[in-house]
């Protein structure tokens, strides 16, 4: 980049998407903690942060160091009939 360049401007909070394995994991155990709140979706498929990171997307600067981590739980779309599907 030369000097003439402007730096890029920060699009906010890095974030971190974990998302469990087959055998299912709840959102307190991926995330390691036991505060989490929803913040898509619902009891068949949702993403879940720590209650800590519920706003980082209003407090960007906290999170420079490091990315908001985001749990992806989707066990319950393996459950249920064959309807489901339709």
């Amino acid at each position: 980049m030369s000097p003439a360049t402007p730096a890029p401007e920060s699009g906010g909070a890095a974030l971190e998407l974990l998302v469990h394995g087959v055998g299912g994991a709840t959102p307190q155990d991926m995330l390691d903690d036991p505060r989490t709140v929803r913040i898509t979706g619902d009891r068949t498929a949702a993403v879940h942060r720590r209650a800590e990171d519920v706003d980082a997307e209003e407090h960007p600067e906290r999170y420079a160091a490091r990315p908001v981590p985001e749990a992806y739980v989707w066990s319950n779309l393996t459950s249920g009939d064959g309807a489901r599907a339709l």
